[in-house]
């Protein structure tokens, strides 16, 4: 365990990597710092040997670090390869956030959450400072480590809330300012079962699998009877099984918004058994709501960013997935069924 009002770190660099005048200066400041741990580790376990080993002895690690905040300035000056001088500049600043994470056989995790964070940098590369800041963020992956007959759980999910750009970024795709710079944010939230086929860290079974072959061409005429015949007797090796293998993923939640649309999505897919979710036909049903979308089209087709007759395109498309809200809406809403045999339906009409 460790307890840290406050740290005060400072940097002045010269001569970096043998260059007369390169210069990198930095001051920074962190406080409230926090951190604690664990780590039990077997008797003769070596984790550097064989991490696989000590895990499935019984070996187990979790830590947390949490800061109240930190700030900073930095400035660079260098020489490029073409003798060019080159500088930078930037600041952060950051409110509170922590880490954590822990491992043991029974799975790996890895989390974290941040407040309010704000960062520009300005180079002499780049004719206007680039500037963007966030107000809050997190993260969260739990996942199997072990080898298991039957499917195990997992969870990836990461939220971003309050996203903002600088206006100089704006301007440069945007000068007229069409479009609406609400904050953007995005939440992820995916939970499922995957298939493990082999300790994920067994560095000896990942060094022992076959490397990816190139599909031959197939062979035509004499060539092609010789090597029928040469194969007759010949048994074709199974290929070895993937070492992750998803089967079911949930969409417990997935919001975006940004420039004034919006859309959310939630349900369920689930592999055939034994199969890949990602390259076999998925089976389950996923619905989702998309608003301002129309309106959004409205304004990329207006700017030129989207060509006129392509905008039509687009709208087609969205027929065929989705369908109006009440008159007057701006709102699109699709009900995805995927069925066995790998046919699709959009809102009941089938579309593969």
């Amino acid at each position: 365990d460790m307890k840290t009002e406050k740290a005060v770190i400072t940097a002045d660099i010269t001569d970096i990597e043998g260059k007369p005048g390169d210069n990198f200066k930095f001051d920074g400041t962190m406080t409230g710092l926090e951190s604690s741990g664990t780590m039990s580790m077997p008797k003769d376990a070596n984790i550097g040997a064989d991490l696989n080993a000590a895990l499935k002895s019984g070996m187990s690690l979790d830590g947390t670090v949490k800061v109240g905040g930190t700030s900073g300035t930095f400035e660079l000056a260098s020489t490029g390869d073409d003798g060019k001088a080159q500088t930078g500049s930037g600041k952060y600043d950051t409110k509170a956030f922590d880490l954590s994470m822990s491992m043991s056989q029974d799975g790996l995790t890895y989390q974290g959450n941040s407040d309010a964070v704000a960062v520009e940098l300005t180079t002499s590369d780049m004719p206007f400072p680039i500037k963007y800041a966030t107000e809050n963020a997190s993260f969260d992956i739990q996942m199997p480590v072990m080898k298991a007959e039957a499917p195990q759980p997992f969870k990836v999910a990461y939220s971003l809330g309050g996203l903002t750009l600088g206006e100089e970024i704006w301007g440069l795709f945007d000068p007229q300012a069409k479009l609406k710079r609400d904050p953007a944010s995005m939440d992820l939230d995916l939970t499922g079962l995957m298939q493990i086929n082999q300790d994920l860290f067994d560095q000896a079974a990942a060094a022992a699998m076959p490397a990816a072959e190139p599909a031959a061409e197939p062979a035509t005429g004499e060539a092609a009877e010789g090597e029928a015949a040469e194969g007759a007797g010949a048994a074709t090796p199974a290929p070895a099984a993937e070492p992750i293998i998803p089967t079911e993923v949930t969409i417990n939640q997935f919001a975006l918004s940004l420039l004034g649309a919006s859309m959310t999505a939630e349900g369920a897919l689930k592999a055939a058994e034994g199969a890949d979710i990602a390259t076999a036909p998925p089976v389950g049903q996923i619905k989702a709501e998309f608003n301002g979308v129309n309106g959004l089209l409205d304004t990329l087709g207006g700017m030129g960013v989207i060509p006129a007759d392509q905008v039509t395109g687009v709208r087609m498309m969205l027929g065929l997935f989705t369908k109006p809200g009440a008159e007057g809406e701006d709102k699109l809403t699709t009900d995805l069924e995927f069925k066995e045999g790998g046919t699709v339906f959009a809102n009941g009409q089938q579309v593969r």
